[in-house]
């Protein structure tokens, strides 16, 4: 047989092999494929990990920095009752966490236990939290020190910052009566109603440590209406607080 017959065969057998076997390997990829997600549990599709990173939503360990907590403290209530609270950080510009598991726990002078609360919170990306536990009972022991901890890992999401849309006016305070007061005014400055807003109050020294906290709730505030709120201190601190700082905690959908 001649060169060119052989590759004329040749090129007849190719055909025939690649139109008997194209079309079932196509079925088989149709049948069996199955497009990346970031729920298969396998790390593909532009994944930085298994499910994380890349265009999934969570992202995968160290490409979150973790909360900043820049104070912890302690503060009498009543006898043997304290409120607890930690003021937490969250420096990553576009990522949030659902759900921070922490806890408080109150130590005595001999580092025994005197008692513990576990909590949960979600962090946002760019915001001030303050957790606050109240009313852990420490019994006739007086704790010298409070301690703040994450107990659980931390699973970061991706999480475009949110506009500040409870807005905080007509602050004052006034010491008077042995008791301590401020008064604000809470403003919902967007289209939609948003409920379940924690308020939290602090008071602060000429060195920027907190003197004490509270907190007050309001159940809903209407689009474009304001409430007035109130937190007192059953005593004075005789001229210690240079200033005081309202931080509205909420969700909005």
């Amino acid at each position: 047989m001649s060169t060119w017959g052989k590759r004329r065969r040749n090129a007849i057998l190719l055909g025939v092999f690649l139109l008997l076997t194209i079309p079932g390997s196509l079925f088989l990829f149709l049948k069996y494929y199955e497009e990346p997600t970031c729920f298969d549990n396998k790390k593909n599709g532009g994944e930085r990990g298994i499910d994380c990173g890349g265009n999934c939503d969570l992202l995968c360990p160290g490409q979150a920095l973790s909360p900043l907590v820049h104070w912890e403290r302690f503060f009498e209530v009543g006898s043997g009752i304290y409120n607890v609270i930690a003021y937490l950080e969250n420096q990553n510009l576009d990522s949030g966490t659902k759900s921070l598991l922490y806890k408080f726990t109150l130590f005595d002078k001999e580092n025994a236990i005197l008692a513990e609360r576990i909590g949960s919170v979600r962090i946002h990306p760019r915001e001030i939290t303050p957790v606050i536990e109240n009313t852990l009972n420490a019994g006739k022991i007086k704790p010298t020190r409070v301690q703040f901890e994450i107990i659980e890992e931390l699973f970061w999401e991706k999480d475009p910052p949110r506009e500040n849309i409870i807005v905080i006016g007509d602050e004052k305070i006034n010491e008077v009566d042995f008791s301590t007061r401020i008064k604000a005014r809470l403003t919902n400055i967007s289209f939609g109603e948003v409920h379940n807003i924690d308020v939290i109050g602090i008071l602060y020294d000429k060195d920027d440590n907190a003197l004490n906290v509270s907190s007050t709730f309001v159940e809903s505030l209407d689009s474009n209406t304001s409430k007035d709120i109130l937190f007192t201190w059953p005593k004075t601190f005789d001229g210690k607080i240079t200033r005081f700082e309202i931080i509205p905690l909420y969700e909005f959908n």
